[in-house]
């Protein structure tokens, strides 16, 4: 938030700063900076997720850690260049300075700068965006119900001891 905050005041009224996943009031329920503007939706569903994202250029997720960091992909399928954390899963598809910029949640002038230059560098942002609604092709519900699925049909068959399913690979021995 004071991320948000220091961007806020320095571009006033050049950016808007769009917030969402908590209860109304939660960011300063928690003891967060919000004397600054931004607009609050709240939690919301995943339509209202994704009609946000649309409506947005630049996803920020300064999160300490994150498993695979879903929220950011969907924003790079709906078109944002998006900031993420460098520790966690993201790597999995987030290229830092390709598809997408990685932060180090752990330095606030750094979380700022990576923030600032890419909302005022409309090139590089252009770039990310591009880059990401790329990558973001890559994935679908349905490619990963089908690797899960061959997971548990792997372990499956080797619980039963039986031949393994079509396009499976055994599990490396510890």
């Amino acid at each position: 938030m004071r991320v948000l905050k220091r961007l806020q005041r320095e571009l006033e009224s050049g950016v808007e700063i769009h917030l969402f996943g908590c209860q109304p009031g939660d960011f300063s329920g928690h003891g967060l900076q919000s004397d600054y503007p931004f607009q609050d939706h709240g939690v919301l569903v995943r339509e209202q997720v994704a009609d946000l994202l649309r409506r947005s250029d630049v996803f920020v997720d300064l999160s300490d850690y994150q498993a695979f960091g879903r929220t950011g992909l969907e924003a790079m399928a709906c078109g944002c260049a998006v900031i993420l954390p460098q520790k966690g899963g993201a790597d999995e598809y987030a290229v830092d300075g390709a598809n997408a910029v990685l932060a180090n949640t752990e330095d606030e002038d750094h979380c700022y700068a990576v923030l600032r230059d890419l909302v005022q560098d409309g090139d590089l942002r252009e770039r990310i965006r591009s880059e990401g609604l790329r990558k973001a092709t890559e994935y679908s519900i349905h490619r990963a119900a089908v690797s899960e699925l061959m997971v548990l049909n792997t372990r499956l068959a080797e619980h039963r001891g039986g031949p393994m399913p079509a396009g499976a690979r055994p599990r490396e021995a510890a």
